[in-house]
Parts: structure tokens; sequence; C-alpha cells
């Protein structure tokens, strides 16, 4: 009997050492499935990671991390209705941290993203929710100027709706964008997240298509340095991108 509460202390240590492991593997298994184009494995963590009962604030915000990303990949694949699908319990989530007071200058410019995905899937919403999304992502670089999402949202919003900004907006994009790169190489999110990959690559993307093409090769090889396995970000993106803007 004796040895018993030794037990019991040695079980709950172990419980409490597993969760961050847990935690991690699931965020390399989201990397992993970035670099090798695995969408059937992301879908499947959000599902898993979303079904667990009394998530901590920090599990789901690392859920929103992941919805945002998948949701991205889906309106690029032209999977609409995949996208719409998640975006519901992606919203959920996001108000529910918002109106928790957790992280509020982060939830805010993830909030701005899903009226930017919702435009995305239909450009007709465009006039009744671009400004509202606008507003977000000030709000939320207001809140945090080293708020990484919200800069990359800013960015997003003066590359792709470049009409809606005064002056060479795409160009101003670039810089928001390199302000988001920084900012998550100091807060230690360069090894093993796809969304410092994911940036690096839209970087490049946008120096191809202002006409600056050594200088996205640069950044598409700044990628493959980090993770090799990148290729198909220089053999699709790149030469597709390099082509289409030779035109």
């Amino acid at each position: 009997m004796k040895w018993r509460p030794i037990i019991l202390l040695a079980l709950v240590l172990l419980l409490g050492c597993e969760i961050p492991l847990l935690m991690a593997s699931d965020r390399q298994q989201v990397y992993e499935a970035y670099v090798m184009r695995d969408f059937t494995t992301w879908q499947r963590i959000i599902d898993r990671i979303s079904s667990e009962p009394n998530k901590s604030y920090e599990r789901l915000a690392e859920l929103i991390e992941y919805e945002y990303g998948y949701i991205a990949e889906c309106i690029g694949l032209d999977r609409d209705d995949l996208a719409e699908r998640y975006l519901k319990q992606y919203k959920a989530h996001v108000d529910y941290l918002l109106e928790s007071g957790y992280q509020e200058a982060a939830m805010t410019a993830y909030e701005s993203a899903y009226y930017a995905y919702r435009i995305a899937t239909s450009w007709l919403r465009a006039p009744l929710l671009a400004s509202k999304c606008m507003k977000l992502i000030n709000k939320s670089i207001s809140m945090d100027r080293y708020n990484a999402i919200g800069l990359i949202q800013r960015g997003n919003a003066q590359y792709f709706a470049s009409s809606f900004f005064s002056g060479d907006a795409k160009r101003g994009a670039i810089d928001y964008f390199l302000r988001a790169e920084r900012s998550l190489v100091a807060k230690g999110h360069r090894e093993g997240s796809w969304l410092y990959l994911s940036l690096l690559i839209q970087i490049a993307e946008c120096y191809v298509g202002l006409g600056e093409e050594l200088k996205g090769e640069s950044w598409y090889r700044k990628a493959l340095t980090l993770e090799p396995r990148l290729t198909w970000a220089l053999d699709e993106k790149y030469l597709e991108s390099k082509q289409r803007h030779r035109h």
C-alpha cells in the first residue's frame, strides 16, 4: 500500500509530460503535411484536435493556426466546399478566444482572415466584407505591431486587392511580409514551422509578381535551404509564376 502514492504521482507526472509531447507531434505532423502536400493528414489532425474535450486556450490557438493554413490551402486547390465547411468551426474557435481575451492581437488577425477567406470563396461578398476585414487587420497591427499574422494579413490584402490602396500597394505588401518574417524569426518560429515556410514562398512569389525574378528566386532558395524537400515550390510555383508574369 505504501507504494500506491508513489505510483499515482508517477502517473500524474507522465500524463503531464505527455500533453506537450502530443502537441509537438501534431505540430511536426502539420509541418510534414505542408511540405509533402498531404492535406488528408492535415485535415485529420484538425478533426482530432477539434474533438478533444476541455482544450486549453493554448491548445485551441494551436488548432486555429492549423485551420488557418488548411483553409487557405483548400481555397488554393479550388476546394471551396471544404473551405466553407471548416470556416464555420474556425470562426467559432476564434470568437471563443477573443471573448476570453486570449492573444487578442493574433485572434483579431485570425478573425480578419475569416472574412478574407469568405471573400476568396465568393467575390460577390467583397463589397460587404472587405471593409470589415481591413478594419480588423489594422486593429490587430495597432494592438501589436510585431504580430506576424496581422502583418501577413495586411500584406495579403495589399498584394491581392491592391486596387483598394493608394500608391504601389503590391510593393508595400512585401514590406509587411518582410516584417512578418523578422517577427517569426525573433519569436523562434523559424524551424519546423509550416507558417514560416509558407511566408518565405509568399515573399518569393511577390517579388516575381513585381518582375524582380532574381530576388524571388533567392527567397525560394532560402526556403529550400531550410527545407530541401520544398522542390515543388521552385518547380511549380516559381516557374509558373515566372511564366505568367512574362505575358
